[in-house]
C-alpha cells in the first residue's frame, strides 16, 4: 500500500507542475507582448527566455528542494513559515534510492509535458488541416484567411 500511496503522490506531483507550467507559459507569453519589443526575434529570446527559467525553476528545483535532506538548512527555517515544508526529505544526497524515487517523478513530468506539447501540436496541425479542407464553405475573406493559416 506504500508504494500506492508513492506513486500517487508522484503523479500528483507531476500533474501538478505540468498545470503550473502551462500557466506560467501563458502568463510568459503576455508579459512578453506587454514588452512591446521591437522585433520577433527579440520577443521569441525574451519569451525563451522567461520559460526557460520558469519551467526549471518549477520542474527541477522544487522537485529537489521537496525532497532534499539537509538538516542545516531545515534547523536554519525553524520557527518560520516554511517550517517542515522544505528540505525533510529522506536522502541526505544523489544516492541509488533517490534517483529511484525522485528522479522518477523528475523524468516523469518531463516525458509527459514533452507528450502534452506534442499532442497539443498534432492537434493544432489537424485542426488547421480541417479548416483548410473546409475552405471552400467560407462566406467572408476573413474566414478564407483563417482557413489558410497554419497551426
Amino acid at each position: 500500500i506504500l508504494f500506492v500511496w508513492q506513486y500517487l503522490s508522484q503523479v500528483t506531483v507531476v500533474v501538478a507542475i505540468l498545470f503550473i507550467n502551462t500557466v506560467l507559459s501563458s502568463v510568459s507569453r503576455r508579459m512578453t507582448l506587454f514588452e512591446k519589443k521591437h522585433t520577433r526575434s527579440g520577443e521569441a529570446k525574451s519569451l525563451a527566455q522567461k520559460l526557460f527559467l520558469a519551467q526549471f525553476l518549477n520542474s527541477a528545483l522544487s522537485t529537489i528542494i521537496a525532497n532534499a535532506h539537509l538538516p542545516f538548512l531545515a534547523d536554519a527555517m525553524n520557527g518560520t513559515v516554511l517550517d517542515g515544508l522544505f528540505f525533510q526529505g529522506i536522502f541526505t544526497d544523489l544516492t541509488p534510492n533517490w534517483y529511484k524515487l525522485v528522479g522518477r517523478s523528475l523524468l516523469m513530468s518531463q516525458f509527459v509535458g514533452a507528450a502534452i506539447r506534442m499532442f497539443n501540436l498534432v492537434v493544432k496541425w489537424a485542426m488547421a488541416k480541417y479548416a483548410y479542407r473546409n475552405r471552400h464553405k467560407c462566406l467572408t475573406q476573413h474566414e478564407l484567411l483563417e482557413s489558410l493559416r497554419g497551426p
